[in-house]
């Protein structure tokens, strides 16, 4: 009596009282504070400085879009050997994973950073006047749209022999305007056996959900004659 007494008095708590049955003191559960629920970007981020990987989905993944139509390369496959693609005009889009800003021995400045997808990363850097053109851009968790050209490396003129490819940046912007930029035109083909009035509705409702940049077309192709018809669908634009 007097035991049970004294700890319930004492600020102690005996760490074996619920396992032997002494009827420790209760311990309320802490009340978490309310609070705004995260950015998903920013919820994103700590999830990937947690485990080391994205759970809920992948920054991404709304500019997939973009990135399947737009980008002739991934940053992994840069990041595999320019010497295959010397000569080349390649595009490639991500996220800015590392932007560093610094100067050359000769003062110069300079940036280094790290475009990065689902497939990979690439790392590059930009010197003097590419550097001050497209700085802005190249923020950390900005999502780019790149355009270079893989030049052959300089040659050294003393042995003759010749460097590592160049990755010559040519143009930078974000991966949002590329859609309102670089507008393609989208063809939808249809075969004249199949429409009907819901296959018509369903066509319709597709257009207005997915509004965009795009110049839409309906190609209507009789398949038993080899016959087709382009319809240009006046302002009509998908995304």
């Amino acid at each position: 009596g007097e035991a049970v007494r004294e700890q319930k008095n004492s600020s102690q708590v005996s760490l074996f009282a619920d396992m032997f049955g002494g009827g420790g003191t209760d311990i309320p559960e802490p009340i978490l504070p309310a609070c705004a629920e995260w950015a998903p970007m920013n919820k994103l981020e700590k999830e990937r400085e947690v485990v080391g990987l994205y759970i809920s989905s992948h920054p991404l993944d709304e500019h997939r879009f973009v990135l399947d139509r737009y980008c002739t390369v991934t940053p992994e496959e840069v990041s595999a050997g320019l010497e295959r693609l010397v000569g080349r005009e390649v595009s490639l889009g991500g996220m800015i994973t590392k932007s560093e800003e610094s100067t050359t021995a000769k003062g110069d400045p300079c940036g280094y950073y790290t475009i990065e997808d689902t497939s990979g990363s690439y790392s590059f850097s930009l010197y003097r006047g590419d550097f001050l053109k497209f700085r802005a851009f190249l923020q950390m968790n900005t999502f780019v749209y790149i355009r270079a050209r893989v030049m052959q490396g300089w040659v050294n003129r003393e042995t003759g022999a010749v460097g590592r490819p160049r990755f010559q940046v040519e143009d930078v912007r974000l991966l949002s305007e590329v859609p309102h930029d670089f507008p393609k035109n989208v063809t939808i083909t249809l075969d004249v056996a199949n429409i009907d009035g819901r296959m018509v509705e369903k066509l319709l409702a597709f257009v207005k959900s997915n509004k965009g940049h795009n110049k839409l077309e309906i190609k209507v192709v009789d398949k038993s004659t080899g016959v087709s018809v382009s319809l240009p669908v006046g302002e009509g634009k998908i995304a």
